[in-house]
């Protein structure tokens, strides 16, 4: 079996391929990008490279991205993905 992984969030205002973070971070220009398994990102809208489903696990990662001068404070994010088996 197989699956693809797709982000819907609302868009970074800098950017557009990365997530906002939500209402209650502080830190300005700053982004969590969600990256595959190959730890390549996956951009907002778009379908992660298929992968194979074993024993229930797939392999995601999360790095923050500066989209500017970053100013300090928190800096949390929520992510929702779909999975779909094509």
């Amino acid at each position: 079996m197989t699956a693809i992984c797709s982000l819907c969030e609302t868009a970074n205002s800098s950017d557009s391929t990365l997530p906002a973070l939500n209402s209650a971070s502080s830190a300005t220009n700053l982004s969590i990008a969600i990256l595959d398994k190959d730890r390549n990102r996956i951009p907002l809208g778009q379908n992660s490279e298929l992968y194979a489903l074993t024993s229930n696990t797939n392999v995601f990662y999360g790095q923050y991205v500066a989209t500017g001068g970053v100013t300090p404070g928190s800096a949390n994010g929520d992510a929702t993905y779909t999975l779909n088996y094509p």
